[in-house]
């Protein structure tokens, strides 16, 4: 994660997160626990942008959106 450029929480080694502050403050954060992650951002289209650059490092298998 931190080669996508994540920065790893303080307060738990499997939480990262990334902020934009070139564009509308965009964010991620997500948590991993083995191969699960769960994923929170500001929009699907950052969601999607980030799951496209992920999909060239490890392969994905979605879920579903939770809401």
């Amino acid at each position: 994660m931190v080669e996508l450029g994540f920065t790893v929480t303080q307060c738990d080694e499997a939480v990262f997160y990334d902020v934009s502050k070139i564009k509308h403050s965009n964010y991620i954060i997500i948590a991993a626990a083995t191969d699960d992650f769960t994923i929170i951002t500001d929009s699907k289209v950052t969601a999607n942008s980030f799951l496209n650059r992920l999909e060239y490092h490890i392969k994905l298998v979605c879920l579903r959106s939770i809401s």
